[in-house]
């Protein structure tokens, strides 16, 4: 872990992670914080701010409204954000930071990140990560798992488990699954409104769909995929500055809910985004200075707020999201009057399995006949700071690849996507440029290929 040591001007010099930490109260004058970034490489780095916050960053020299949205990131219980950064050359990239808790307490900073070819790659997100783990549920043993009920498994922190004669395929990828140690993730869960997710009629959704009748019902979906690398190539860029988003998901939904009750939309999954600058500095110097975030998140239908795992996840990590409706305690039942969602993570750095799940996730159901299943990569509606709503560029996720493409509409039988009426969506800017479209594989997998940015459009 890189040591932080005070500067002459009251800011704080670091590597990896910071050590300023604002008070309980609002401040209105910026703390300087710095870091050094290795050139041409992936630099984690972290800095300490008000618990439980959203913030908001932007690139200096940039006005409000006038350019790439802000480039959003979460703190943590401890007030801890994690990013990463790459830079192009030795120069001195700047931005400014507001950070707002939900009780209104706020603070502000100006990041400093230098280039330098003399530094080892800042890399502490593991490490951070672990730091993050509880306690941890064993590895399940197939005897084992045979002879327990549903009950028992839900009990012991296993997803439900699928029926071995009517679904073998996905039996078979539960048992691998729950065949790991994984330890509970004990990070935050932060509301967040700045960012809301819309209906499937339109074109910021690429993915599948399987459907059936309005008079019945899905009961559970699971997919899985790898957490992208954002960190986009930037010559699509006709400014100095950019900023893209995207985020991959599964989620339950509804169609012809009765008179005056909205449209049901459940959803997990994760989220990427990136923002970057153009550096002018000495010949040869010039060039992209990027910061990415990866997050999980999850969207339990109230008022669009989504909650996000700050910290969580990172590209390359395999994540997993299965939703179902069940009873109080969890077991999945088709007229089941609570929805519960199950998350699990793999960290091929560490070699390291996390999960989340609970009651802190459940959400009574007030109606949902979710005859819609979707998987999805998605072009999230952003919101400028003058709450303006539109659409990014989308963020390059290249080609993401979904399997455990299943959905039930019985506990335990699990259904491949193609042996269901289903419908494919690629997404579209206002210009009609195609920005990503699917591919299907076979029963249980397909691609999204992301083949375009876009243009920055209003909201629809």
């Amino acid at each position: 872990m890189a040591a932080a040591c005070s500067s002459s001007n009251g800011g704080t010099t670091l590597g990896a992670i910071g050590s300023s930490s604002p008070s309980a109260k609002s401040t209105s004058t910026a703390v300087t914080i710095r870091f050094e970034a290795r050139v041409d490489a992936n630099n984690d780095l972290m800095f300490r701010t008000i618990p439980n916050a959203t913030c908001l960053l932007r690139w200096a020299d940039h006005e409000p409204d006038s350019g790439p949205a802000p480039f959003d990131v979460s703190s943590d219980s401890e007030g801890m954000v994690a990013f990463s950064a790459r830079v192009a050359g030795v120069e001195t990239a700047r931005a400014a930071v507001a950070c707002q808790d939900g009780n209104g307490v706020s603070a502000k900073y100006t990041l400093e990140i230098q280039g330098s070819v003399d530094v080892p790659a800042a890399s502490m997100h593991a490490e951070y990560v672990q730091q993050k783990q509880g306690p941890v549920r064993p590895s399940l043993a197939e005897e084992v798992a045979s002879q327990m009920s549903d009950e028992e498994i839900v009990a012991a922190h296993y997803p439900p488990r699928p029926d071995r004669a009517t679904s073998a395929d996905a039996y078979s990828l539960w048992l691998e699954r729950v065949s790991h140690p994984a330890a509970l993730w004990t990070g935050p869960r932060v509301a967040e409104s700045r960012r809301r997710y819309t209906g499937i009629d339109v074109s910021n959704w690429s993915g599948i769909t399987t459907h059936q009748p309005s008079t019945q019902k899905f009961e559970s979906i699971e997919g899985q995929w790898v957490v992208p690398n954002v960190n986009q190539n930037v010559n699509f860029l006709e400014s100095s500055t950019g900023y893209a988003d995207s985020a991959i998901w599964v989620g339950l939904s509804n169609s012809n809910p009765p008179p005056g009750v909205d449209l049901d939309l459940y959803q997990g999954g994760t989220d990427e985004s990136v923002t970057c600058t153009y550096i002018v500095g000495d010949p040869g110097h010039d060039g992209w200075y990027c910061l990415q975030a990866s997050r999980a998140f999850y969207e339990p239908n109230i008022g669009g707020y989504d909650f996000n795992l700050p910290g969580w996840t990172a590209p390359g990590d395999t994540f997993y999201a299965e939703l179902w409706a069940g009873n109080s305690s969890g077991v999945a039942e088709y007229d089941g009057s609570y929805l519960w969602f199950y998350f699990q993570n793999y960290n091929p750095t560490t070699k390291q399995y996390t999960y989340d799940e609970g009651d802190y996730l459940t959400t009574p159901l007030a109606y949902a006949n979710f005859n819609y299943s979707n998987w999805i990569v998605e072009r999230p509606v952003n919101f400028y700071s003058n709450g303006q709503a539109y659409l990014p560029h989308l963020a390059d996720v290249g080609t993401e690849s979904f399997s455990a493409v299943h959905s039930s509409v019985k506990s335990g039988t699990w259904i491949p996507f193609e042996s269901l009426p289903y419908d494919t969506y690629s997404m579209y800017d206002a210009e009609s440029t195609r920005l990503a479209y699917p591919v299907a594989k076979s029963s249980t997998t397909f691609n999204v290929v992301w083949t375009a940015y876009g243009t920055e459009d209003p909201a629809p």
